[in-house]
């Protein structure tokens, strides 16, 4: 069995071969089948991931939803754990320092007391 180490080098390798145009298309391919949904169709607060620039680009999926009137939430990460914060376009992004992954700088946090769906990569 292969090590966690080995199959990321392996994931990292094979999106290397991903062109901007195989990311673009897997993007609307995506972004199809989540507005075909049941579960999405009935929940509006929805938490996913802003892509970095080697992971199925996220931001046209993440700007569809807000214009549908769904609330998004991003990933900010704390010391201690992963918090959820609401983003929409007035809400300014902040490069996280280590990974560098994009957070909002806003302050509603993901409501746990209502229900959610979590889109995540892989």
């Amino acid at each position: 069995m292969k090590d966690k180490k080995a199959i990321r080098q392996e994931i990292k390798i094979a999106k290397q071969t991903l062109t901007t145009d195989m990311r673009i298309e897997a993007e609307k391919e995506i972004l199809n089948l989540l507005l075909q949904n049941e579960h999405i169709k009935k929940c509006h607060n929805i938490a996913l991931y802003y892509s970095l620039p080697d992971e199925l680009p996220t931001h046209n999926i993440i700007n569809k939803f807000i214009t549908m009137g769904y609330n998004i939430f991003l990933p900010v990460i704390t010391e201690k754990d992963i918090v959820f914060k609401k983003y929409d376009s007035s809400i300014k992004l902040q490069n996280e320092e280590k990974f560098g992954i994009a957070e909002p700088t806003s302050t509603p946090l993901l409501p746990l007391d209502e229900p959610f769906i979590v889109i995540t990569p892989g």
